[in-house]
């Protein structure tokens, strides 16, 4: 970096960036002037400019102004575009769901009648110990844990690469084992 760098003097740092920056100090000053007075953004600047946002941030920065960040940038454009979030307001007033009293009926039906049902608790029998229990669909998918139940499912899988290792020995040299119980 230019400006890290000890042996320069600030004339010397000051005149290399100048260099670099695309603007003189007049269309510096203006580009500070839209940016803070005029509230344009980095990007609109740019393209009046026909150049990056990141040249005008350059610019912005030689003369000393502090860039925005993303929310302060939509916080000022939805504060001086005014069309803007009124529009918005007005299409999320028309298009939210719950506003629509036919909606807001159907989907608070209990059970069956409600159209977002998805068949309620479904049955589940673990193929080992012969319990059963009762999952939504939503969790049925997620802990059908093979057919078993959690505790069989816990026990039948060893933990450690220990149990592991030992198991496929055991398995190679034909040695049947039980599993824990």
């Amino acid at each position: 970096m230019v400006g890290k760098r000890k042996d320069l003097n600030e004339e010397i740092v000051v005149r290399i960036k100048e260099k670099l920056c695309k603007f003189d100090k007049f269309n510096r000053e203006n580009i500070k002037h839209m940016y803070l007075d005029n509230h344009m953004s980095a990007t609109a600047i740019g393209k009046s400019y026909g150049v990056s946002c990141q040249t005008i941030q350059t610019s912005l920065r030689m003369e000393g102004t502090n860039i925005r960040n993303k929310k302060n940038a939509q916080h000022i454009y939805l504060k001086y575009n005014d069309f803007r979030s009124k529009r918005q307001s007005e299409f999320m007033k028309n298009n939210n769901p719950m506003s629509n009293l036919e909606y807001r009926k159907k989907v608070s039906q209990p059970g069956k009648k409600n159209p977002m049902w998805n068949g309620g608790k479904q049955p589940i029998v673990c193929k080992r110990c012969g319990k059963s229990r009762y999952l939504n669909r939503s969790s049925y998918k997620k802990l059908v844990l093979g057919g078993l139940c959690w505790n069989c499912y816990k026990h039948s899988n060893p933990k450690s690469s220990l149990e592991i290792s030992m198991g496929n020995e055991l398995k190679k040299n034909n040695i049947i084992f039980g599993e824990r119980g």
